[in-house]
């Protein structure tokens, strides 16, 4: 009985680790989704379409475990952030607060998903509480870097439509599905 129940355990282990870790890499690619604007340090990129998803399919707690590890993987210098970017420094830079903001996007995502009985209306607001958490991440981190009279211009405004795009699309996405 005790053997069975170990084995039981040792293989949900391996199958949230393998969640997990493939959840991190879909970060990854839909990070690679970029559109590099000319008047700010911040890309217009899908990571947050991954992480809405990342959220959404895995829960609260698996989702966010997958971006702390995406972000050791781009900390430990694998190319998986925006444009191929790695390193430790990338995340001290005037991104990073996006960056870690995305573990409270994936953690907000699921969490509110969890919560009970999901329509489109709950999954709508679900997503664009966690893009702007995320975004509000962002927007102060950068502030250190550009300033607080011009953060807004450069660090939210133009990813409005952007973000807004990503919770209709994860939404109507999980609708779909279901």
């Amino acid at each position: 009985m005790l053997a069975t129940q170990t084995l039981h355990l040792a293989r949900s282990s391996e199958k949230s680790f393998l969640q997990i870790l493939g959840a991190s890499l879909l970060i990854a690619l839909f990070a690679q989704i970029e559109i590099l604007l000319p008047f700010t340090p911040i890309p217009i990129t899908g990571q947050s379409l991954g992480v809405l998803l990342v959220g959404a399919f895995l829960g609260s707690r698996k989702g966010s475990l997958s971006v702390l590890l995406y972000l050791a993987e781009g900390a430990m210098g694998l190319p998986v952030f925006s444009g191929g970017a790695s390193g430790f420094f990338w995340l001290a830079g005037p991104g990073g607060g996006y960056l870690a903001g995305f573990v409270l996007q994936a953690y907000l995502m699921g969490m509110l998903l969890e919560k009970g009985e999901t329509n489109c209306f709950r999954t709508l607001a679900a997503a664009l509480l966690a893009c702007a958490t995320q975004m509000a991440c962002g927007i102060l981190w950068l502030s250190l870097f550009v300033g607080w009279s011009s953060v807004l211009a450069l660090g939210l405004y133009p990813f409005i439509p952007g973000e807004l795009l990503k919770a209709i699309a994860i939404t109507t996405y999980l609708k779909w599905k279901s």
